[in-house]
């Protein structure tokens, strides 16, 4: 048996706007209360706080490992970031960073002892 809107001579006609028109709001509840959610929320504002924090702190780019990096005591780019960031022990955070990289299979562990040699 087919329902009242799937036949053609129904399709506008009072019911069928009805049910749909509740369908749909019933839909837009869902949404609405989805976007209230106090964990959507927070999670939203986490990445949009963290990812400006991020970007005004020249972070970009960290686990990017085809770019040239400057790590030259004073010097290099890289590393007056670094300290400017991290202080003074920014040379820890860099092996930390390393052995990330290099536990996520991201470099070699070649490329993982002159990284940290580097520092």
């Amino acid at each position: 048996s087919t329902g009242v809107c799937s036949e053609s001579t129904q399709g506008a006609s009072f019911q069928c706007l009805t049910c749909l028109s509740s369908v749909a709001t019933g839909w837009l509840l869902v949404l609405i209360s989805s976007l209230v959610d106090i964990y959507f929320v927070f999670y939203l504002a986490s990445a949009v706080v963290g990812g400006i924090m991020g970007h005004h702190r020249h972070l970009n780019d960290l686990k990017n490992t085809s770019l040239p990096i400057d790590l030259r005591e004073h010097q290099g780019r890289e590393a007056s970031l670094f300290e400017r960031t991290f202080g003074p022990g920014w040379q820890h955070v860099w092996r930390v960073m390393v052995r990330g990289l290099l536990a996520e299979s991201l470099i070699s562990p070649k490329q993982a002892q002159s990284l940290a040699q580097a520092a």
